[in-house]
């Protein structure tokens, strides 16, 4: 167990990608309550099943109740998304740090300051942006320290989720990888296909262009078969695909297996959380947990919402 000075760690919210959450967390530290919203939901159902020695908060109580918690080192929120703003809030007001599901918020102002927060306090916020802790991207960050990425093209099928548009509950993961890919923000961005913003629209298309190259990102969220992959173009020429475990280069005579790993992203995100807390200490600013890379990342979605010149909407209530 990585968790300093024997605390202990709780969780609000059990939906589907909670339920992911806390069964990886269970590898890596003591849960000692989870809060849903009601007592007889799917989720909640799943906890006193999966967790019986765990309390089980509910109710419009259940978050102070669980958050009232003696030893807690951190706590996990894996809500909706319009509530991360106000449940985070609640959290570092009571001193506690925390882990946060992307994305850390729905507009830039709101985003930031809960960076600023957060600093203020003297509060660990590390927001999970998942994929981008995939070994697969770090393999692709070590050859791009030596041959710089010029061009990327991310395309990512999967059928659902469909309560929240796709600007906050896909697209964000893609653009944190183009981020950490280029290191800059994008000079401009321009829809395609698809109002990504728009909770209707499940196929969206878009072009990021930075002062080195230009990513595109293809999102079809009713895709009948899975499928997640991002080629690369380096200066030199270099043609990369990472995809799952797997990195491929292409040649002149075929495609060859360059890197592969067995690791799993959610379990490398939270060893970097839990180093966190060992230290006492934020993430580096540059890392894809740092609450200030997240506000990054809602800057960008934010032009890209803003180049649909619609109003953006805010996912579902609780």
């Amino acid at each position: 167990m990585l968790l300093c000075s024997g605390g202990r760690v709780v969780v609000i919210g059990a939906g589907r990608w909670g339920r992911t959450r806390i069964s990886a967390l269970t590898r890596f530290a003591d849960i000692a309550a989870v809060a849903t919203v009601e007592r007889e939901s799917a989720g909640a159902r799943w906890v006193r099943e999966t967790l019986p020695g765990v309390v089980h908060h509910h109710g419009p109580y259940g978050v102070q109740e669980l958050l009232n918690t003696p030893d807690i080192a951190a706590c996990f929120i894996c809500t909706p998304i319009n509530t991360h703003t106000e449940l985070t809030t609640l959290a570092l007001e009571k001193g506690i740090d925390v882990f946060l599901e992307k994305p850390i918020g729905t507009t830039s102002q709101g985003s930031w300051q809960l960076c600023h927060m957060a600093e203020a306090l003297g509060n660990i916020l590390f927001v999970g942006n998942t994929h981008a802790f995939s070994p697969g991207l770090d393999w692709l960050l070590s050859r791009a320290a030596v041959d710089p990425i010029v061009e990327a093209r991310l395309a990512w099928g999967k059928f659902g989720t469909f309560n929240e548009p796709v600007l906050w509950n896909l697209m964000v993961h893609e653009v944190a990888i183009i981020q950490s890919l280029f290191c800059a923000p994008p000079t401009s961005v321009h829809v395609i296909r698809g109002n990504p913003a728009d909770p209707t629209c499940d196929r969206s298309l878009s072009m990021l262009t930075f002062p080195e190259g230009a990513a595109s990102i293809d999102i079809d969220r009713r895709a009948v078969e899975p499928y997640k992959v991002v080629e690369v173009r380096t200066r030199s020429g270099a043609k990369l695909q990472w995809s799952g475990r797997h990195v491929w280069e292409t040649a002149t005579d075929g495609k060859k297996l360059v890197h592969y790993s067995e690791e799993q992203s959610i379990d490398r995100e939270m060893e970097a959380f839990f180093r966190c807390l060992e230290r006492s200490d934020a993430p580096p600013l540059e890392s894809p947990g740092s609450a200030q890379f997240s506000a990054q990342l809602i800057d960008i979605l934010m032009m890209i919402a803003d180049q649909c010149g619609t109003e953006l909407p805010r996912g579902r209530e609780l």
